[in-house]
């Protein structure tokens, strides 16, 4: 499926703006992008592709609950052998223990990009636009409830439904170095518009734009085994709510490396490993307040280890197997409500995670992916997602 634009979820955009407002009322192709995207540094004519995705979300932490059920749409289609478009809608519903609920329809997302071949190289430009199309406002107790789908750790389907208008170019350079080997470089600059995140109108909060550098190396190590490497640097500009500004999240870097094998036959194997620092974030000092801007830990430092494999069983029927490991460091958020909240949300949780499910093609033109996963560790999840794909 095509990648959705990322938004600043999480604890960086509307989750922090959500604490704030509690706390005042209470090989493959080389993808050297910056962000996730649906760029390829390939020429080659892809099929049309529409798809939906059902998921449901369950999640259990020292006695609360945290349930998500929620729906993807996509659509994507190439402007001849150079050009690619796609679109990307969704909706949710979601329950927390002790907190509102909270449904909606969410933004639209859309997305374009083009392959040049300079030389040598490959040329990637790209255009994401996020159309504020879904709900973008609720009440303050439903914010509590949007603040536990953005964590990080809980993975939720949807982190979000509706915020500002979003504008992300991007330019993608790769060049092979030799017969093994591709090196890469990208970068783009990512517009937040702001918005009204309270229901009951109110101040604009406006996320601070972002900056995203990315450099990429592949190696093939033999004919069906390559290794790649990928650092990815974030820079993210000052938040405001009213004006005002509320949050300097700082910058954050992101490593990557992974080796990929395949068995033949459909089947292969990758194994994965990832580096997230932590985001070393500033808040200016409270009004009338003394003393200079205070250090917040808003995002976690992680680790994580995976290993996936897809191995066919029969003509029609392939099968998907994933297991991963990881762990967070603790943080300094919080989330100040009346009545207090049981949920930790700056504690260091460790993770391990299994699922699978069969990719089922129907037809010529139609496939049907099943897949459930289990974690356990700091918290118990259950993730189930059912998608069908039509391409022609």
């Amino acid at each position: 499926m095509p990648a959705s634009l990322p938004l600043r979820t999480g604890l960086v955009g509307l989750l922090l703006v959500g604490l704030l407002l509690l706390a005042l009322g209470g090989m493959a192709p080389l993808l050297v992008c910056a962000q996730p995207s649906d760029v390829r540094l390939t020429a080659e004519r892809r099929p049309v592709e529409v798809g939906m995705e059902p998921a449901f979300f369950h999640l259990q932490e020292e006695g609360n609950t945290l349930e998500q059920w929620s729906s993807h749409l996509w659509l994507s289609a190439p402007l001849g052998r150079r050009t690619h478009l796609w679109a990307r809608a969704q909706m949710a519903t979601a329950s927390a223990t002790g907190r509102a609920s909270l449904d909606g329809v969410g933004d639209t997302r859309v997305g374009v990009s083009t392959v040049r071949s300079p030389g040598a190289g490959s040329l990637v430009g790209s255009l994401q636009v996020n159309i504020p199309s879904g709900r973008q406002s609720a009440r303050s107790d439903q914010l509590e409830t949007t603040v536990l789908l953005g964590q990080p750790a809980f993975e939720a389907s949807v982190a979000s439904l509706g915020q500002g208008w979003s504008v992300v170019p991007g330019l993608t350079w790769a060049l092979p170095l030799g017969d093994r080997v591709v090196a890469g470089l990208g970068g783009s600059f990512r517009y937040l518009g702001g918005y009204v995140p309270l229901e009951d109108g109110g101040p604009t909060y406006t996320p601070g734009n972002e900056i995203l550098l990315n450099a990429g190396l592949d190696v093939r190590l033999r004919p069906a085994t390559a290794w790649s490497l990928d650092v990815a640097y974030t820079r993210y500009g000052t938040d405001e709510f009213g004006g005002v500004e509320t949050f300097a999240p700082g910058d954050r870097w992101t490593v990557t490396t992974q080796i990929r094998t395949s068995l033949g036959r459909q089947a292969d194997v990758r194994i994965l490993g990832r580096y997230t620092g932590p985001g070393q974030g500033t808040l200016p000092p409270p009004p009338g307040g003394a003393g200079g801007d205070r250090s917040l830990q808003a995002l976690p430092e992680s680790l994580q280890g995976q290993v996936d494999g897809r191995f066919p069983l029969g003509r029609t029927v392939r099968m998907v197997v994933q297991a991963r490991v990881a762990r967070y460091a603790s943080t300094d958020a919080t989330l100040r409500t009346a009545p207090p909240s049981d949920w930790d949300l700056g504690s260091r949780r460790t993770l391990t995670q299994v699922g699978g499910g069969p990719e089922i093609r129907i037809g010529d033109a139609v496939s049907w992916r099943p897949h459930v996963t289990y974690t356990g560790g700091t918290f118990r999840r259950i993730t189930a997602r059912f998608a069908l794909i039509w391409r022609q």
